[in-house]
């Protein structure tokens, strides 16, 4: 931060370090700070809505795997028993 001179003392702050700083730095830096604090809110609130299309993505595919498996099984086991019929000659 700059330093600033005695005849502007009444549009100075104290810094965290001691020392007096702009008035206008501390305005600038505090806007700088809300528009850093609100792209990362909404980075947050992106992931969040990303995260939950993700989990309804995987509960959709985990729910199709399944299907498909029952379906492989009964199909597996049609074929088995058209096996064992045809080999007693029914």
């Amino acid at each position: 931060m700059q330093r600033y001179t005695i005849k502007h003392f009444w549009r100075m702050k104290e810094s965290e370090q001691g020392e007096f700083v702009r008035h206008e730095d501390v305005e600038q830096e505090n806007k700088i700070n809300a528009r850093l604090y609100n792209n990362l809110w909404n980075d947050y609130v992106n992931g969040i809505y990303e995260n939950k299309q993700t989990h309804a993505l995987v509960e959709h595919l985990r729910d199709r795997v399944n299907a498909m498996f029952c379906i492989i099984i009964i199909m597996t086991g049609l074929a088995v028993g058209k096996l064992i019929g045809w080999s007693f000659g029914l």
